[in-house]
């Protein structure tokens, strides 16, 4: 397997992202894999697509919404330039359904599988230049080992920002 790859500095400077050293301003959608003919099975002319449309109506972020980006999609974003916030594919915000990839509500099985999930995408995805921030899936509400996921990315990959959004009153 060959892949393509690139080089960058992320960090955050007081209020400011700067990337390999210059400010940047993020313009972001949310994205999903989803087509009206072919549901969620996407082609990689539709990922191209999709990422040459964002580029065009000056989006240079795409946040990876609930589920794991497709890897296709991030090579598609090396290549051509965009940003990703590559977000955790943790989901509780609609309950514990097939939507979104829990498997039980018990704490004891939650916080286990959490982490595995978490080390599964930063593994995988930590080779990407176009990974910008680890989003630690924001509707998690911390209330499943939110400080532990927390230290899991930062040990596995302290190159970039981590996004932890968790209400500190629901832990």
């Amino acid at each position: 397997y060959r892949r393509k790859i690139g080089f960058r500095h992320v960090e955050v400077v007081g209020n400011r992202l700067l990337v390999n050293g210059a400010p940047i301003r993020l313009t972001g959608v949310n994205r999903h894999d989803a087509r009206m003919r072919s549901g969620r099975s996407m082609r990689t002319e539709d990922l191209r697509h999709d990422v040459l449309a964002f580029r065009h109506a000056n989006i240079n972020v795409i946040r990876t919404a609930h589920y794991p980006a497709d890897p296709r999609l991030l090579e598609i974003c090396d290549e051509l330039g965009m940003y990703v916030q590559d977000q955790m594919p943790i989901c509780f915000a609609a309950g514990f359904d097939d939507h979104h990839w829990t498997r039980t509500n018990d704490a004891a099985h939650l916080v286990p599988y959490v982490l595995e999930v978490t080390a599964e995408v930063v593994a995988r995805d930590q080779g990407h230049a176009s990974v910008l921030i680890w989003d630690l899936a924001n509707e998690t509400q911390g209330a499943w080992g939110g400080y532990a996921q927390l230290a899991l990315v930062r040990q596995m990959d302290a190159s970039r920002p981590t996004l932890f959004s968790f209400d500190l009153n629901q832990l």
